[in-house]
Order: structure tokens, then C-alpha cells, then sequence
């Protein structure tokens, strides 16, 4: 009569069978936890869109004109008309409520970033308008052109035409930021297979300035790591100074990238 013999696990059985129990109960308790903690960032990203949508209608109020006691009250501190160096920008934003002033849905928020203060506005235009009222200059201004008082004035901008505008002034002094210049460099270089060297070169100049730009605005201040980032943009700087003396043969090719009335020693 036949039977079962019975079965005797290995000890080695065994063990391996418990580690893979203990490996699996801690894989279960960290999905766990960040399950917990993907349910945390959800909560907390569901608070902030809360707040943003609490914060629209006060946006929009405060840049269209809305409501006139929500809006700060005029003075000086919503213009630049004192400043000396302003850089400035906008970009431009569809807005679906048809808003008065403006006959259709684009509207272009603009930036003006000085001591002080830093102002954001809304324009129904990308035209000259929106800088001479920040800059508070007028008709008048601009036909003996010269801004108001004989003041100074650098307008670090991109090479928008508007943006161009200020500097036709006696005082007004256009400073044109690294990022288009950098931009128009690239396409040269993409457009001119024999300009992929001197593309290369210029990209990596400008890369040093921002990199040791940005070491000088996080180091504390008077520290010695200061202090080395400064000596390090100076350097980034001379280079520079020295590749446009002696290196703008290829800028030639440029001018067919950059904006009518930019030249590239300007």
C-alpha cells in the first residue's frame, strides 16, 4: 500500500522564504508612505489653486481698472518718472472676458523692475503709450527729444521695436539684455554651418557672465565666496570686451538676424 512521504522544508528554504516576506512588508509600508505623502502634495496643491482662484478677480480688477477703490491710488510710486535704471519686458496674455478698452482678447502685461518700486502693468497695446506713461514721458517730451527734467535714463529691454523707442531720446540709453542677444548668436550659428565655432565661443562667454552673475547675487554680502564671483564676472566681462575688439569679423553674418536699426557693436 502506497503513502506520502513527508516533506521536509530546507533550512535554506526557509530562511529565503522569510527574507522575501520581510523584503516585501517593507516594500508595502513605503508605498504606504508615499502614498500618505502623494495624498499630502495633492491636499496642499488643491489649497494653493484655491487661493490662486480667491486671487483672480483681484488681479483682474487691480490691472484692467475694475474697481477703482481696490486699485492703488496714483503717485509716483507707480511710475518710474524718477528713475535711472529701468529694465522692462511684457509678453502676452489671452484673456477671454472682453474687457473694455480693448476690442479684442489680447492683452499684454508688462514689467518695469527698479529700485523701486517693481511695477506690473496691463496694456491693451504693445505701443510706445505704455512706456511713455511709465516713464512719464509725453508728446512734448519727445519733440525736442529729451525726457522730462534732462534726466537719464537705461532701458534694459530685448530688441522689440517699442522697447527701441526710449533710446531715440537725448539721455535715453538702450541697454540690450544677454538672452535675445545670445538668441540671434544661435541662429547665425545654426543658419552658418562655418559659424558653428564662433557660435560655440560666443555661447559659452555669455554662459560665464550669467553663471558668475548669479554666484554674486546669492553669495552674502562682503563674503570672501562675494568677493571671488565678482574677480569671476570681471574676468567673464574682459573676455568679452577683448572678443569684440578683436573677434566681430563673423558679426557680419548677424546683421540678417538681428532687428532693423540693431547693429551688432551697438
Amino acid at each position: 500500500m502506497g503513502g506520502f512521504e513527508p516533506l521536509v522544508p530546507d533550512a535554506t528554504d526557509v530562511t529565503s522564504w522569510r527574507e522575501r516576506a520581510e523584503r516585501a512588508e517593507e516594500q508595502a509600508e513605503l508605498a504606504e508612505r508615499r502614498a500618505e505623502q502623494a495624498e499630502e502634495q495633492l491636499a496642499s496643491a488643491e489649497a494653493r489653486i484655491e487661493e490662486l482662484v480667491e486671487q483672480v478677480p483681484v488681479l483682474s480688477r487691480m490691472l484692467f481698472g475694475r474697481s477703482p477703490e481696490k486699485t492703488p491710488g496714483a503717485g509716483d510710486w507707480t511710475r518710474h518718472s524718477a528713475a535711472t535704471h529701468v529694465p522692462a519686458d511684457e509678453t502676452t496674455w489671452r484673456v477671454d472676458e472682453q474687457v473694455e478698452g480693448n476690442t479684442g482678447h489680447t492683452w499684454w502685461p508688462w514689467v518695469f523692475i527698479a529700485a523701486d518700486p517693481v511695477v506690473f502693468r496691463m496694456g491693451a497695446t504693445r505701443s510706445t503709450q505704455v512706456l511713455d506713461a511709465q516713464f512719464a514721458i509725453t508728446t512734448a517730451d519727445r519733440a525736442p527729444g529729451r525726457p522730462p527734467d534732462g534726466r537719464r535714463l537705461v532701458v534694459s529691454s530685448d530688441f522689440f521695436v517699442v522697447s527701441q523707442s526710449p533710446a531715440r531720446l537725448d539721455g535715453v540709453d538702450a541697454l540690450w539684455r544677454w538672452a535675445p542677444v545670445r538668441r540671434y548668436v544661435i541662429r547665425a550659428g545654426d543658419a552658418h554651418p562655418s559659424l558653428n565655432p564662433w557660435r560655440d565661443a560666443w555661447v559659452a562667454r555669455i554662459t560665464d557672465l550669467y553663471m558668475a552673475h548669479q554666484a554674486m547675487a546669492t553669495a552674502a554680502p562682503a563674503s570672501p565666496e562675494q568677493h571671488a564671483a565678482l574677480a569671476a564676472f570681471e574676468q567673464a566681462l574682459a573676455v568679452v570686451h577683448i572678443a569684440e575688439r578683436h573677434g566681430l569679423e563673423p558679426l557680419t553674418y548677424l546683421t540678417d538676424y538681428l532687428p532693423p536699426s540693431i547693429s551688432p557693436s551697438g
